[in-house]
């Protein structure tokens, strides 16, 4: 499949793009009847901030194991990228999320989760 130079140059400067701002949620408060308290609401905002460090070294991390290719076009014609790369993040993530619980288990219970 070939792909017309201006695309492809698009493309490449996109991957070459790494993120420099993320979104967090952020509960809303307010002040509690005590001075100097706070109490939390059932409410939420979301918020953009600049990329912190140790978010950009995770991120770095993960998007390391991929080839050009995967980078370029997603790894299929007309796949985008963001949803291949944000599926594969999300296993990995979810995968070291259960790694990281089953040690603090075994390390408070001496035994695996069930």
């Amino acid at each position: 499949m070939a792909v017309p130079p201006q695309e492809a140059i698009e493309k490449l400067f996109y991957a070459a793009k790494f993120p420099m701002k993320e979104y967090r949620l952020r509960q809303r408060v307010r002040p509690g009847n005590r001075p100097g308290t706070w109490e939390k609401l059932r409410r939420f905002k979301q918020e953009k901030e600049d990329i912190r460090p140790g978010i950009a070294a995770r991120l770095a991390t993960k998007l390391a194991c991929f080839t050009m290719h995967e980078i370029l076009f997603g790894g299929g014609a007309g796949v985008g990228i963001v949803s291949i790369a944000l599926k594969n993040a999300e296993r990995r993530i979810k995968i070291e999320q259960q790694e990281a619980f089953a040690r603090r288990f075994r390390l408070a219970f001496g035994r695996q989760p069930q």
